[in-house]
């Protein structure tokens, strides 16, 4: 697949076919299978690729939302939860000695608006997100409450269609969340005294 084509590949409606054992449709772009090179950015393979593409159909406008249109705005809150069901898990491993108020500063550290933008970017969701009628999202609108939303929706998609090992998976690495070593926030809470 192209990493360094200036023309950033969008889901779009169309074109699509079948591709092995995938049980949804296969979208394509300039002879690029979009779906194959966003599972590739993920590292994880659908069972069912309209999960995935509706985790990249992002509205700005609940309202407005043309009737019977999908959006990812409830694979969001799914995967927001999952992000910190996640989170929460390691951080009790790792902070074992403290209690819950360290334990929520330390979440909050790790989950937050910022973080998940930046872990959208990693994973270069920006490239793939489209309004509902398939147009992609101008780069002037691509805040980092769009990709933090973007990212909780590929979570919600990946749990839905590989359980929760497979969310969790994509969760620790992005975000670094079971290994303390590896977030700085982690500095004032490892080797310090419970409190």
């Amino acid at each position: 697949m192209p990493t360094n084509n200036t023309d950033n590949p969008r889901l779009r409606h169309g074109g699509g076919h079948r591709v092995k054992d995938h049980q949804a449709i296969h979208l394509v772009h300039r002879g690029v299978c979009v779906i194959e090179e966003l599972e590739k950015r993920i590292g994880h393979r659908f069972q069912n690729a309209n999960i995935l593409r509706e985790a990249v159909i992002h509205t700005f406008e609940e309202g407005h939302v043309e009737r019977g249109a999908r959006s990812n705005t409830r694979l969001a809150w799914l995967g927001d939860t999952v992000v910190n069901l996640c989170v929460s898990e390691d951080l009790y491993r790792l902070l074992e000695r403290f209690d819950r108020a360290v334990l929520d500063r330390a979440r909050q550290d790790i989950v937050n608006e910022d973080t998940l933008a930046l872990a959208a970017r990693s994973l270069e969701l920006d490239r793939f997100l489209t309004s509902s009628r398939g147009a992609p999202i101008p780069e002037d609108q691509m805040s980092t409450g769009t990709l933090e939303k973007a990212f909780e929706a590929i979570v919600g998609a990946v749990y839905l269609d590989g359980g929760a090992s497979a969310a969790w998976a994509l969760v620790r690495k992005s975000l670094g969340s079971d290994q303390a070593s590896s977030f700085d926030s982690f500095g004032r809470y490892i080797g310090q005294p419970g409190q």
